[in-house]
């Protein structure tokens, strides 16, 4: 789990860094490509690795997850 949180610290930071992000420069980006990178971390590190509950581990959005739950209500996530 650590490797997990660290490198999706390490996705987003530079995915604002690609996008010039900073306090003068606010930048929005899709729910999607946050889903994107999660989905990416997650296969590359706990890839073919189940839960307690015998399911596949998955990171990201599943297409109407957050509109049914609203799992991210920031800004970046509309």
């Amino acid at each position: 789990m650590d490797a997990i949180r660290k490198a999706l610290l390490a996705a987003r930071a530079a995915q604002l860094d690609a996008l010039n992000a900073s306090p003068t420069n606010p930048v929005m980006v899709s729910g999607q490509s946050i889903a994107d990178f999660h989905h990416q971390i997650f296969d590359a590190i706990a890839g073919g690795s189940v839960s307690s509950w015998g399911l596949p581990v998955f990171g990201g959005d599943l297409p109407w997850s957050n509109a049914a739950v609203h799992w991210c209500k920031a800004p970046a996530c509309q």
